[in-house]
């Protein structure tokens, strides 16, 4: 790119300084810079990165360059702002149109006003389309209106959540064989996995949805809103206890919050993975030949 060279002074004199003086711009959309030998430049302008739309200048100052819009310097030298008005707007809708005659000051809804009147914005009147669901105009590219949208995710996501509760019932089926829970829990198990709310069974049976979560929970050992307790975690307190550790001590050395080993091994709070491994190999309970090799 060849450097620009410096005008006369005469070129430049019956144009506006804009910003202190570091452009004077005339009204045709020309900008011309501040050297720093004192004289000024034609300015080289380039596109901005929102696809073009507009034509900007840089200046670069401390070693930081920024960049003006050119449409904003041309209003600001050559269009009284009486009203203060923050926007600039190009009249014929064109961008790079600098020409002071197609520029005029706006405020926000003017500038929005205009841009929905002559088509470059888009909007339910003039580029709607129906809604794949419910026929209301909308622009979103997947043809559904934000109303639909949110029902259809509300919809996924309960039935994501009954899958869920359905996959966790079904994983832990085994222990209803093991322990005598009696048949109304049982009775309401099934009709979780079928994709029943805690309030529909409940209703079945003459119960609050918190007492119905309670006896499902109850049936499957699964402590409300946390992990399940194992039975490599009871066999892994049993040997704690049996061989007399000092579970403050324990927590110490092998860097725990206060607490959260003793709630753990008191069968208090469930115990994740890797504290489970942590703990089971620093007192040897992974060395037991009865300690699985995967927990359940």
């Amino acid at each position: 790119m060849r450097k620009a060279q410096p005008v006369h002074d005469s070129v430049v004199e019956g144009f506006p300084p804009v910003h202190g003086g570091i452009f004077r711009v005339a009204p045709d959309g020309r900008v011309y810079r501040l050297r720093r030998d004192g004289h000024y430049e034609l300015t080289p302008q380039h596109t901005t990165s929102r696809g073009g739309k507009y034509f900007a200048v840089s200046y670069v100052r401390d070693g930081k360059q920024k960049n003006f819009l050119v449409h904003r310097l041309v209003a600001m030298a050559h269009i009284p702002n009486p009203e203060n008005k923050p926007e600039v707007n190009h009249k014929d809708g064109y961008g790079h149109n600098n020409n002071a005659e197609n520029l005029e000051w706006a405020t926000r809804k003017e500038n929005v006003d205009h841009a929905l009147k002559s088509g470059l914005m888009r909007s339910l009147e003039t580029r709607g389309i129906p809604c794949a669901e419910c026929g209301s105009p909308t622009l979103s590219k997947e043809s559904l209106c934000t109303t639909c949208k949110t029902k259809r995710r509300i919809v996924e996501n309960t039935e994501k959540r009954r899958d869920e509760i359905a996959l966790k019932i079904l994983d832990r089926v085994d222990v209803l064989s093991e322990k005598d829970v009696g048949d109304r829990p049982i009775e309401m198990l099934k009709l979780r996995v079928a994709g029943f709310t805690l309030a529909e069974i409940g209703r079945r049976y003459g119960l609050t949805r918190e007492r119905v979560r309670q006896i499902l929970d109850t049936s499957l050992e699964i402590p409300s809103g946390k992990r399940v307790i194992t039975d490599d975690q009871r066999k892994l307190s049993e040997y704690v206890a049996d061989r007399c550790f000092n579970v403050s001590a324990l927590e110490r050395r092998l860097g725990f919050a206060p607490s959260k080993l003793s709630r753990s091994l008191s069968l208090k709070a469930a115990m994740d993975d890797e504290t489970f491994k942590k703990v089971s190999e620093f007192v040897g309970f992974a060395d037991q030949p009865n300690c699985e090799e995967k927990r359940a």
